[in-house]
């Protein structure tokens, strides 16, 4: 019975959100009828992270890893660079490029 106690326990945080990524500011918006958050890495200030605010909104779409590159677009105002998106559980993390 133990057992089953660890592996629902591990389960259950594997599916829960990173939380906050750093401590910058977190900016919340909707995309496609959903909230969705998206925050500043600490790596530097062209690196995003985002995910969907409400984990328990169902099954992991393969389409939020696109609604999360989309938020942390409309919040950077810069666009995502293909190669350097990392999709994790619920999370995506991406470096920006901005015009100068």
């Amino acid at each position: 019975m133990k057992n089953y106690m660890i592996a629902a326990t591990l389960l259950l945080c594997a599916c829960t959100p990173a939380g906050p990524f750093s401590s910058a500011p977190t900016h919340r918006l909707s995309i496609d009828g959903q909230m969705w958050q998206v925050q500043q890495m600490p790596a530097g200030k062209d690196t995003w992270a985002a995910n969907k605010e409400d984990p328990w909104g169902g099954w992991l779409d393969p389409r939020d890893y696109q609604r999360n590159v989309r938020a942390i677009e409309q919040v950077s105002g810069c666009k995502v660079v293909r190669e350097t998106i990392s999709n994790q559980g619920m999370n995506t993390t991406a470096a920006v490029s901005c015009p100068r």
